[in-house]
């Protein structure tokens, strides 16, 4: 059994689990579980995580889709989006979406 936490603005924390693991069905079933009934889960603590693991992990949940601003996708793993605030002072340009500084 995983073990949550509910927050308490909103969703549930899932603790004991890593991303970057290999997960059976049953453990994939309780976390989609939990996704559903609380609508966001939160995973802490999870070190260093590769974009290839992330995307792994997400895929076991359903279809990715790719955002349409490319210029702000992963070379490497277009699912992913890059949201970020900070700019990259060699190229003088955002490195993620958040260029107004949302």
């Amino acid at each position: 059994m995983i073990e949550t936490r509910n927050l308490e603005s909103f969703g549930a924390e899932i603790a004991g689990i890593k991303i970057s693991d290999h997960h059976d069905e049953d453990t994939i079933r309780e976390i989609r579980s939990i996704w559903m009934e609380h609508g966001v889960v939160v995973f802490r603590d999870q070190g260093e995580i590769s974009e290839t693991d992330l995307v792994a992990f997400s895929r076991r949940f359903g279809e990715l889709e790719i955002h349409i601003r490319a210029e702000y996708l992963s070379p490497e793993n277009p699912e992913i989006l890059y949201v970020s605030n900070i700019q990259d002072a060699d190229r003088n340009k955002p490195i993620g979406i958040l260029s107004d500084r949302e």
